[in-house]
């Protein structure tokens, strides 16, 4: 997930699809709180990506990249995880298939912890909060 977007990213694809279009990179950089710098890199990433585009320094969001951000937005808004896990979580090494699988098979937390080798992270304890906040009760 790091490899597209993760936190920065994202609040910079969120400042390019919230400004009025096409936008302009210092724009984009006020809006996202970051600098004009680190803006370009991560535009560039992005753009590399097909996410957004970018043409005679004006910037829009690609069509992918407006799926992509109200999937992340509607995925987030589904799990509750905060700004802090959301940035662990895209810069783990954590197999996808791990995390993937946490919504259909349940697992035990010590399941998860065991499986998770990251867990001075805190990734472990979220994971496994999340498992346990989404299994079924036995009543």
């Amino acid at each position: 997930m790091n490899g597209i977007v993760d936190t920065k990213r994202l609040d910079i694809l969120r400042a390019v699809n919230n400004l009025s279009l096409p936008t302009k990179r210092g724009d984009v950089a006020s809006r996202a709180e970051t600098s004009r710098k680190t803006a370009k890199k991560h535009l560039s990433e992005l753009r590399e990506h097909g996410i957004v585009k970018i043409y005679r320094g004006n910037i829009e969001p690609t069509a992918g990249g407006k799926l992509l951000l109200e999937a992340i937005q509607d995925c987030l808004t589904a799990i509750p995880i905060t700004e802090d896990e959301l940035a662990e979580l895209t810069r783990t090494e954590t197999p996808l298939s791990i995390l993937s699988n946490l919504h259909t098979e349940y697992q035990s937390t010590e399941e998860i912890q065991r499986r998770i080798s990251s867990s001075q992270s805190g990734l472990g304890e979220w994971a496994a909060r999340s498992v346990d906040a989404a299994k079924p009760s036995s009543q």
